[in-house]
């Protein structure tokens, strides 16, 4: 993990589904690592505690740019995703995992 990511590149990446839970706050992604590659793969990541969330732009395809997290010195991450269509916004949070999918099982 680095800055609690996986070590996978999130550049070209598509954000297949966003779910906002207000318990926590949580926010969970799944996001699709290496789209339209044979090696694709589904990621889901899991925000918890979450705070100063601005996000917009969603819709029937988000490719991010990037999704960057930095732990600042308040022990919090904070996450932006990069947009290069549809989705792109920030936030911060408490902690971030990655959590196994179906496809996972």
């Amino acid at each position: 993990m680095n800055d609690g990511l996986p070590e996978v590149s999130f550049h070209d990446a598509e954000v297949l589904s966003l779910r906002l839970d207000r318990s926590g706050p949580t926010l969970e992604l799944d996001v699709e690592v290496f789209a339209q590659q044979p090696d694709a793969r589904l990621v889901r990541l899991r925000f918890r505690n979450v705070t100063d969330l601005e996000i917009g732009e969603f819709n029937d395809q988000n490719v991010l740019f990037d999704l960057r997290a930095e732990r600042g010195d308040d022990d919090l991450y904070d996450v932006t995703l990069l947009s290069s269509y549809g989705l792109g916004g920030y936030f911060r949070c408490a902690t971030i995992e990655a959590v196994p999918t179906q496809a996972d099982a």
